[in-house]
């Protein structure tokens, strides 16, 4: 059996499912976000797991193979910035389980294993594989002097701006946003001001 680790909103993750139906082949597809895993038990013996989601259950010795798409509980950004200690535990507690139950199949084959997923997002990383296979990388630069970033600016005429760690902010009305790949000019870059506690 193949075990899909995802959650009810990957689109990616329905289509494969649609063609593994239409093969027949054996899988469970199990979604960790937060409304899905509210109506799921786990249970853990010492030796198997079982797995009970939309009434499909499963036993860990039956699973032979692992596709990871999102590894850990996926949240709302309402939830991501609940004052609720009770979600808080139980979010943890569902993260920590997780763990448990990935270090007991870590034997079977793991298409994008966890370490290596999480390894992967590094940007340093992801830029030092690119290199030594010959892509043809543009020209960037990684600083928080604001000087230096202008210099390149000039230098360059036009630049994109990419963070490293990527993640949803609520801003001082209280809305969520993200920030993504932007054009970013010399006025930009005057404007940024570092933040204070």
């Amino acid at each position: 059996m193949i075990l899909i680790l995802t959650d009810k909103f990957d689109k990616h993750a329905d289509l494969i499912c649609l063609k593994l139906h239409e093969i027949k082949a054996d899988f469970f597809r199990f979604d960790l976000d937060s409304e899905s895993l509210r109506n799921t038990s786990i249970d853990f013996d010492g030796a198997r797991w079982l797995i009970n989601q939309n009434s499909v259950y499963i036993n860990s010795n039956t699973i032979s193979c692992v596709w990871v798409r999102r590894p850990f509980m996926e949240v709302s950004l309402e939830e991501e910035n609940t004052d609720s200690l009770g979600f808080k535990i139980w979010r943890g507690e569902w993260n920590k389980t997780l763990l448990g139950f990935y270090n007991s199949i870590k034997s079977l084959p793991w298409l994008n294993p966890l370490a290596r997923a999480y390894q992967a997002e590094n940007k340093y990383l992801q830029t030092e594989y690119a290199n030594s296979v010959g892509f043809n990388l543009p020209n960037f630069i990684v600083s928080n002097d604001r000087r230096k970033l202008i210099d390149f600016t000039k230098k360059h005429n036009e630049v994109v701006m990419k963070l490293m760690h990527q993640d949803f902010y609520k801003d001082t009305d209280g809305n969520f946003k993200g920030i993504y790949v932007n054009k970013i000019t010399i006025d930009d870059l005057q404007l940024f001001t570092p933040l204070s506690l």
